[in-house]
């Protein structure tokens, strides 16, 4: 039995079904970057107490991105690593499959 997804249109115009061919990729926090403070750029003489705490959790939260940029990037390289082993061990299983096929059908013709 073969399905068949029917893609409507909404109102506006743009499509009501989800793409299947395309997975939909969610925002992630992780690639926004952190607004910077209007105080930043002022010298420390003319920094208020205020300032200096906005500064203080600007950096904070920049240093706290950047920790989790840099976990995702491991994990992320650590994924590639694992997905070329498997390409290598696919590579390595198919000639011999092939050979196997083509031995059979010499064999049995």
């Amino acid at each position: 039995m073969i399905s068949c997804v029917v893609s409507r249109v909404a109102h506006d115009g743009s499509s009501a079904a989800p793409d299947l061919a395309r997975p939909r990729m969610r925002v992630d926090e992780i690639f926004i970057d952190i607004e910077k403070p209007a105080c930043l750029g002022l010298p420390d003489n003319e920094l208020s107490d205020d300032d200096r705490a906005v500064i203080k959790e600007y950096e904070a939260k920049v240093k706290k991105l950047e920790a989790e940029r840099e976990k995702r990037a491991k994990g992320l390289q650590t994924e590639l690593a694992k997905l070329r082993a498997d390409v290598v061990e696919v590579r390595r299983c198919t000639p011999d499959r092939s050979k196997r096929t083509r031995t059979r059908a010499r064999t049995h013709a």
